[in-house]
């Protein structure tokens, strides 16, 4: 506002203020800041800074504090200015955050400057921020809920298949088990796929049937070990696992290359599993168990971080299909670790 708008405007004085109104020191006893202090100093009292004289500039004209004043303005129109983006803020909670566009690692900071190593807690942030934080906390809270929820279909299926004695009556019945074995595969592909086709019924029904096949298929347990002992490395299995998953979501490392190495060893477990079939060696069984120990404790802590990075990457999807997808790759490496722990820790009958 020019210093000279009262000439062109009669009802504002020289101070560009209202005639009449006594709100200002400056209006009452005509001293500006740069006229008597004492009245100046006054006036901030009286006014408690809550309508600060200012410049063009934006600062308070004879104020101490003018420079920071005027930093801490600037950097609050930065801020105003690169958070917004097609009209909308693009900060906490904002249109990104909802849409889950941020596919990059980093983030900004609340002015809107980036920060590579996802620090920032206020701005616009890629994989690890604050910005995909929600999405990718829906998705992982619903995989460990569902993944749960397929185990206890599991473990009941089982436990009722092993006690009712129909799991006798399936290995007794000739390539019957091998059939259910088929069976099941295919089912876990048809719920891959439905997944893959964001299909949330089809996605969710064959998911559990598949919690269902495999609980009759691994009800053999209760034929080969005790029951406490299967209690205890279940337990176990839990801890390990929920160890490594914890690392998983908490690491900064990029565990790609961990993912590749464990896929090699799940090959080679394979491999050597069909071999052994003919060999029926216990030292090869020893080392295939071990192997595969270290390998599902690695898929796990991957398997997290690749949850982490499908929900940032695919947020068109549905958020339970997402869960679903996570929950069966984390199911899969519990049911898998908890054999082979129990074929190395198991106490037989």
């Amino acid at each position: 506002m020019s210093q000279f708008y009262y000439e062109d405007h009669p009802e504002m004085n020289q101070y560009n203020q209202p005639q009449g109104q006594g709100g200002n020191i400056f209006q009452q006893t005509g001293q500006t800041p740069y006229g008597d202090n004492s009245a100046y100093q006054q006036n901030q009292y009286q006014q408690g800074y809550e309508a600060p004289m200012t410049n063009q500039y934006g600062q308070q004209m004879g104020s101490p504090y003018s420079a920071q004043y005027a930093e801490l303005e600037m950097q609050r129109r930065i801020a105003a200015e690169r958070t917004m983006l097609n009209g909308q803020a693009v900060g906490r909670g904002g249109a990104m955050n909802r849409l889950g566009r941020l596919a990059n690692v980093g983030s900004q900071d609340s002015y809107g400057y980036n920060d590579p190593y996802g620090n920032s807690g206020n701005g616009m942030t890629g994989i690890g921020g604050a910005g995909i934080a929600a999405p990718f906390q829906d998705v992982l809270t619903g995989s460990f809920m569902y993944m749960f929820i397929a185990l206890l279909i599991t473990g009941i299926v089982s436990l009722f298949t092993a006690q009712s004695g129909l799991f006798l009556n399936i290995i007794q019945t000739p390539y019957l088990f091998i059939g259910l074995l088929v069976v099941e595969l295919i089912i876990a592909f048809i719920a891959t796929g439905a997944m893959r086709k964001n299909n949330v019924v089809l996605s969710a029904v064959f998911f559990g049937l598949y919690a269902v096949m495999n609980g009759i298929t691994i009800s053999y347990i209760y034929f080969l070990y005790a029951g406490e002992s299967i209690a205890q490395v279940f337990f176990i299995t839990a801890a390990l696992f929920g160890g490594m998953a914890i690392f998983g979501k908490i690491t900064k490392k990029d565990l790609t290359g961990l993912g590749s190495i464990c896929l090699i060893g799940l090959i080679g477990i394979l491999l050597g599993s069909l071999v052994n079939m003919f060999l029926r060696s216990t030292g090869v069984e020893y080392i295939i168990t071990i192997v595969g120990i270290v390998v599902f404790l690695g898929l796990t802590a991957y398997d997290v971080q690749k949850i982490k990075k499908v929900a940032s990457n695919h947020m068109g999807y549905s958020v339970t299909v997402l869960s679903l997808w996570g929950a069966m790759e984390l199911y899969l490496d519990f049911i898998n670790l908890f054999l082979k722990l129990l074929r190395l820790m198991g106490r037989r009958r």
